[in-house]
């Protein structure tokens, strides 16, 4: 029941071009060297050596910070997300301005079972070996301890790494972290896909009730939808006509989701 972390699908890193490729054909377009870069980077408050930035462009070093990303974004001229394979432009209010915790408590706050609190930090971290196996080379890890720290906002500036790792566990694009309008959107639909399923458990259970099992087997799917439909309406009116595009595009029986069995929660993230 509910998104549980990764059914959105695999993220892979081997589908786009890795960062270090990105940046150095960028400042090869701009044709910025590493010197002008780093005094750039520097009047934005961002502190790093043209020896660093040599090492990102050759990808000897693929860590770079998550405020690092946004700097060379800002003096560049493109949208942070880009780097990570997203969007080029910087549309106004496109850019993420909230924290990395901030944009993390929202991630698992939208992640989570239909019925249950948030998925706690070690369900998280329990999936990282399976997941991470869709990330080119190896190295790729991730601890409670770190991810506990990220979530309260104690580190607010993890390393691309981190980010990217916690974007394949959750099953989002990484650049949820840094583009407001991608993760505006995962977080109605999965909002929307919550409502939903409580609401086919809740219709489910008065059919149920009231026609018995046979009877109410018979009941298809259409009839199913537009009762979810309107239920949505009356409880749910801000996220109604979300609620009703997923009916349309899904099957309202949910005969599949229903088979899931949801992961349980043992504890808030942060409180392990």
């Amino acid at each position: 029941m509910g998104i549980r972390p990764a059914e959105r699908g695999p993220v892979s890193g081997t589908e786009r071009p890795r960062f270090w490729q990105l940046l150095d054909r960028l400042c090869k377009e701009r044709g910025v060297g590493n010197v002008a870069l780093a005094a750039a980077l520097a009047e934005v408050n961002c502190q790093v050596t043209p020896q660093y930035l040599s090492a990102l462009r050759s990808g000897k070093k693929d860590n770079p910070s998550y405020a690092l990303v946004h700097a060379l974004g800002r003096v560049l001229d493109v949208h942070p997300a880009w780097f990570l394979g997203g969007r080029r432009d910087r549309a106004p209010g496109s850019v993420a301005a909230d924290s990395f915790a901030v944009r993390l408590r929202a991630l698992f706050e939208a992640i989570r079972p239909a019925n249950g609190a948030p998925y706690s930090i070690r369900e998280i971290v329990s999936r990282v070996p399976e997941r991470v196996a869709t990330l080119p080379g190896d190295g790729w890890t991730l601890s409670a301890p770190t991810l506990t720290d990220l979530y309260k906002g104690t580190n607010d500036n993890p390393g691309l790494r981190q980010i990217l790792v916690i974007a394949v566990v959750f099953g989002v694009e990484p650049w949820y972290f840094f583009d407001d309008d991608y993760a505006r959107r995962v977080d109605a639909e999965a909002t929307a896909l919550r409502i939903s399923t409580v609401l086919e458990l809740d219709v489910r259970a008065v059919v149920m009730r009231s026609l018995g099992g046979d009877l109410a087997r018979q009941v298809d799917s259409q009839v199913m939808g537009t009762v979810m439909t309107q239920m949505a309406r009356a409880f749910f009116p801000e996220k109604a006509d979300q609620v009703e595009q997923l009916l349309t595009a899904n099957d309202p029986a949910g005969n599949d989701r229903a088979a899931n069995d949801p992961a349980g929660t043992d504890a808030e993230p942060g409180h392990d």
